[in-house]
């Protein structure tokens, strides 16, 4: 029953559909994607993913999703001149957001391993145009900084004011400000979550406030190692924007304390590069029926003070 009322009122479709799929959506058609970052617009979902000049893919429904059109078409000029080692047109995590009557697109160029990166953004009216305005660099990084410069997440708050939330491994997990008309940080760094020592691989933040707390969702340990990855899907909470952030045992989040939502089934393995949309959680999953590939999975998300479940 709760998969038929998320679906109505996410996807405005007059004519419910069935409920038998239960917490998890059972998806068809060209499911690869890492990182997705789901919107629907003028009737059309959209699922943005890491990749060659940003992969898009579309549905009608929700459900049965086919290859779109990529956002881009070739290297942005400035891309080499911030991370001179990135020669290709492979664009990490895009995060798109509609705010203030426009679509936004965050999205990172990097190259694995490495804090030499920089977030980019890209504007439309309409998705469907497929006119994306460059507007260049948001923010670097490089290894006289504490943070990486990737995994962006255009996060709204409930007055309006606009923050990005970005971060992986190194330091852990960023916020800044954002200036309404720039749309680029402005004021004071402030640290989220982190997972200090040796192994410090928590990465692709996503933040949203449900009943009066800042719920942070995170991906903790490894992705893309095949049957040996172990992907998760952790969260924390505050009350306050800027943190503490908690789990639910009370650990700081600081200092490593996160509760893991979810660690994958037996058919879709090491589940993360998660991102929330109304009522629901996207992720990629490695799928074991088809060579560990990255999948995009969909599933009902519920909260209950600010703790979330599936």
């Amino acid at each position: 029953m709760l998969f038929t009322k998320t679906l109505a009122a996410v996807a405005g479709l007059a004519t419910l559909v069935p409920a038998a799929m239960g917490k998890m959506w059972n998806l068809t058609g060209d499911l690869t994607c890492h990182d997705p970052s789901i919107i629907q617009q003028d009737g059309t979902w959209y699922t943005f993913c890491s990749g060659p000049n940003v992969p898009i893919l579309t549905s009608k429904d929700g459900l049965k999703w086919s290859q779109g059109k990529p956002a881009f078409n070739g290297q942005k000029q400035w891309w080499h001149k911030y991370v001179p080692a990135h020669n290709t047109t492979f664009v990490w995590a895009p995060d798109v957001r509609e705010y203030n009557n426009k679509v936004y697109m965050y999205y990172a160029i990097s190259t694995a391993g490495s804090q030499q990166s920089v977030i980019g953004l890209a504007t439309t009216d309409k998705i469907s145009s497929g006119n994306w305005k460059d507007e260049g660099m948001i923010l670097t990084s490089n290894n006289t900084v504490g943070y990486n410069a990737i995994d962006a997440n255009l996060f709204i708050d409930t007055d309006n004011s606009p923050y990005l939330v970005f971060g992986s491994y190194w330091t852990g997990i960023k916020i800044y400000a954002l200036d309404k008309a720039t749309m680029k940080p402005t004021g004071k760094i402030h640290a989220l979550a982190a997972r200090p020592g040796t192994d410090k691989a928590i990465e692709g933040p996503f933040l949203v406030k449900r009943d009066d707390f800042y719920t942070l969702f995170v991906s903790i340990d490894h992705c893309c190692r095949g049957y040996d990855s172990n992907y998760k899907i952790a969260y924390a909470r505050s009350k306050n924007i800027f943190g503490p952030y908690q789990a639910l045992n009370g650990t700081a989040a600081l200092e490593g304390g996160v509760t893991v939502l979810d660690k994958g089934t037996k058919r879709f393995i090491a589940p993360g590069g998660q991102s929330v949309y109304k009522d629901l959680i996207v992720y990629h999953a490695q799928d074991t029926e088809n060579n560990a590939a990255n999948t995009l999975c969909i599933s009902d998300l519920s909260f209950k003070n600010g703790w979330p479940s599936l």
